[in-house]
């Protein structure tokens, strides 16, 4: 249950970070809007073009490097997040 917990916060944290930098962004304008698209790429819905919107000409590179990074450490951590709890699952299966 904190394991629960404890990733529940790193996902809001995620949101927020992505409502107070990236707000420029119609995906990422509000917290709803925001958590939405996050599940969404998780689970592999466009990412390509999330990955292209969030670095669009119209943008500055700051806000294009940040957004990448942002965009790939939270790919890298909740699929992990995933995988890790379907091996829990089959190995207590």
């Amino acid at each position: 249950m904190a394991l629960l917990t404890h990733r529940a916060g790193v996902c809001c944290r995620y949101v927020f970070i992505g409502v107070l930098v990236q707000s420029e962004h119609d995906n990422f304008r509000d917290f709803n809007k925001c958590a939405r698209t996050l599940f969404a790429l998780v689970n592999g819905d466009s990412i390509l073009d999330l990955y292209k919107e969030v670095c669009d000409e119209s943008f500055s590179w700051g806000s294009c490097i940040f957004g990448q990074v942002y965009l790939y450490t939270f790919c890298m951590l909740f699929i992990a997040i995933v995988l890790n709890v379907f091996i829990i699952i089959i190995e207590n299966g």
